[in-house]
């Protein structure tokens, strides 16, 4: 076994001690307390679930996203979807083979949740093809 340096030591009795008076104090707690344990980085304890689905803080109109991924995006504008259907439509009748979402996403530099749209209305126009289905869909330009 190999040996722990001095501070990996001293940092590895610290977390052991933390973590010991966090279990006591869960066990010594009432489970009412427990279950209404509210952190001190809330916004508010008054969320309802439904606020909570939108994104919603009670007596608050401003959407919160702690996480950037899932904010929800605006439909695009005609224009920026036959701008992205240029894109998609330039990088196919560039390549040899047919490509895939991510591929297409990544050659244009753009979030591949973006490419639906286009891809569903250049489909409609017959510019581009689909081959495949679900995740081994690709598309070739015709």
């Amino acid at each position: 076994m190999a040996r722990m340096s001095p501070l990996e030591a001293q940092l590895t009795e610290i977390t052991r001690e933390f973590v010991t008076k966090i279990v006591a104090t869960i066990r010594s707690a009432s489970f009412a307390d427990v279950a209404g344990y509210v952190p001190a980085t809330s916004t508010s304890p008054t969320r309802t679930r439904a606020a909570a689905r939108r994104g919603h803080f009670a007596g608050h109109d401003q959407v919160h996203h702690e996480d950037p991924r899932r904010a929800r995006r605006r439909r695009q504008s005609d224009e920026k979807r036959a701008e992205v259907g240029e894109k998609i439509l330039t990088i196919l009748n560039a390549s040899t083979s047919p490509m895939g979402v991510r591929a297409i996403a990544s050659a244009a530099g753009m979030a591949s949740d973006l490419l639906a749209a286009p891809l569903k209305q250049l489909r409609e126009e017959g510019k581009i093809q689909k081959h495949g289905v679900k995740r081994s869909t690709t598309y070739s330009a015709l």
